[in-house]
């Protein structure tokens, strides 16, 4: 190989090269600016909102069911277990120590539907459970 293809290689490796940084960089800042626009759509004055999140297990339950619960703020929770006709027949706090945890949740109502509310400061999560 002479000195003229050596120097086309080298300048050819180079040009590579700085394509895939550019190309890593627009690629990354991309990302970077969809994730910082999703904040700003769920902020409001800076206050970044989190998307609470409930899920329980069985159901239909017997006597205990199992709450998954999902970004909520360290502090009490406030768990009910509503009749149809909204009465509310369980009514017991419980203090999360991390926003995502699980609450064993146990009672003794005769089967049927019932409403479950899962409250922390304005936040309402429900969901119906049916107990055999």
């Amino acid at each position: 190989m002479n000195d003229g293809e050596q120097i086309y290689v080298i300048v050819f490796l180079i040009r590579y090269n700085i394509m895939k940084i550019v190309l890593l960089f627009f690629t990354f800042s991309g990302i970077y600016t969809l994730n910082a626009r999703d904040l700003a759509a769920n902020s409001d004055s800076g206050v970044v909102v989190k998307k609470t999140s409930m899920r329980f297990f069985p159901n239909p339950a017997k006597h205990k069911i199992s709450i998954e619960i999902k970004n909520f703020d360290v502090g009490n929770v406030q768990v009910q277990l509503l009749d149809n006709s909204g009465n509310i027949l369980l009514n017991d706090k419980r203090l999360v120590l991390s926003g995502d945890e699980v609450i064993v949740f146990m009672f003794s109502q005769k089967p049927g539907l019932y409403l479950l509310l899962v409250r922390q400061h304005a936040t309402v999560l429900k969901s119906q459970i049916v107990i055999q």
